[in-house]
């Protein structure tokens, strides 16, 4: 039993491999191809969270956010600590301009930056900045109540949760690895507070 879980194993990780090779190259159908095989090697494969985070880029290369989201949230599901899947499904919000969404996925690939590089976290604050200053954040649970948050007070969330981010921006390290300090966005509805480490 043991040979045959490593034979799948080894099987999925080539065909992994192969989908990074095409990425690499540009050709993202291509990928997408060998990570939709990686990915039906299933769950238990080290390379199918890998392969559903790539296959979300390669989606959003060809111009397909939605099915990235599709993809990206299968990933999220099944390790709510994948970061990078957080941050792409983040980019791939704002590309159907789903701004809360794109907040809040922003937030959450903000979280612990194990695994995360440097470019990466560097990005994930500054998406973050851009979408702060177009709009207000609102948590998880505001967002399916669908109201919208009172305008002034939104507008002074708005500000506070602005300067939040620029002052973790302006002390980081994008270089490094470790949290240099906390700090929280605010829902512009409820007034709860999401943690982010920077």
């Amino acid at each position: 039993m043991k040979a045959n879980t490593d034979s799948v194993e080894d099987a999925a990780e080539k065909l992994f491999d192969k989908g990074c090779k095409y990425q690499l190259r540009g050709k993202h159908r291509k990928a997408i191809q060998y990570f939709d095989q990686a990915i039906a090697m299933g769950a238990g494969t080290t390379s199918y969270l890998s392969s559903l985070g790539l296959k979300g880029r390669s989606l959003m290369s060809l111009g397909k956010p939605r099915d990235a989201i599709q993809t990206l949230t299968i990933a999220i599901e099944d390790d709510p600590d994948y970061r990078s899947a957080w941050l792409i499904r983040g980019e791939a919000h704002c590309a159907i301009k789903k701004y809360d969404a794109a907040m809040r996925d922003m937030c959450n690939a903000c979280g612990d930056w194990s695994g995360v590089s440097p470019e990466q976290r560097q990005h994930a604050y500054s998406l973050l900045h851009d979408l702060l200053k177009k709009n207000a954040f609102v948590c998880e649970p505001c967002a399916r109540t669908g109201k919208k948050p009172d305008k002034a007070n939104a507008r002074e969330i708005k500000k506070q949760n602005l300067a939040q981010v620029k002052r973790a921006m302006s002390s980081l390290d994008f270089k490094h690895y470790t949290v240099s300090h906390q700090f929280s966005v605010t829902c512009a509805k409820c007034g709860s507070e999401t943690n982010i480490y920077a």
